[in-house]
């Protein structure tokens, strides 16, 4: 069987077992989501280049997308409009969630593979992705995960710049006590890392300054 016929073999069995949490299967990013004013996010990312005569390794991880968020955020992100629609807001692999050494990647590299690999997924999802997403679903909370240690550059849930863009939004959307503090913190990082995304968080606390929290 080709890989590619594998992967569908994986998200279709991984699709009905969701489907009852109200998760759907959407190919194209090869993620199920419950869609809503905040969508929740169960992702699979397989690597594996693009041999069909080698299998998948396959790394589970979550996103939350919050529509206020990301409509704000993409005034300045200069994401072409076709890929606005797909960004989350925060997006942690659940191996650095639970900060494991090891385990929660999984090989697909023969139809014997799906079936103990879907029932890995489903445990993962169960156990550790749906609650995680339904507690840190509000803004109040993601603003908690982006912003309740500004001063560390390093964070799980996004790469820095989309971070700081992130952060602030939510900082200022639940009308953090902190939000002046930072704003400036994240404004310091990205003066001191060449500045290159500077000029456009400059445009977004602009823009925010009228945004009703």
């Amino acid at each position: 069987m080709k890989k590619t016929e594998l992967k569908n073999r994986l998200l279709d069995e991984l699709a009905t077992l969701l489907e009852p949490y109200g998760f759907v299967l959407v190919r194209r990013m090869d993620w199920f989501i419950r869609k809503g004013t905040t969508s929740l996010i169960y992702q699979l990312a397989f690597y594996g280049g693009y041999s069909e005569d080698k299998g998948y390794t396959i790394a589970p991880a979550l996103a939350i997308r919050i529509e206020e968020v990301e409509k704000i955020f993409h005034k300045v992100s200069g994401f072409e409009p076709k890929y606005q629609k797909d960004t989350p807001t925060i997006n942690p692999t659940i191996k650095d969630l639970i900060k494991a050494k090891d385990d929660y990647e999984f090989e697909l590299a023969s139809v014997q593979d799906i079936s103990p690999v879907v029932n890995k997924l489903f445990e993962i999802f169960k156990n550790i992705a749906l609650p995680f997403l339904e507690e840190n679903s509000s803004i109040a909370a993601v603003d908690k995960l982006l912003n309740s240690n500004p001063e560390n550059e390093d964070s799980i849930f996004y790469i820095p710049y989309l971070r700081f863009y992130h952060g602030v939004i939510v900082a200022r959307l639940s009308c953090s006590p902190n939000y002046q503090y930072i704003a400036e913190t994240y404004r310091d990082y990205l003066t001191r890392a060449n500045g290159f995304y500077l000029k456009d968080y400059e445009k977004l606390l602009a823009i925010l300054k009228d945004v009703k929290a």
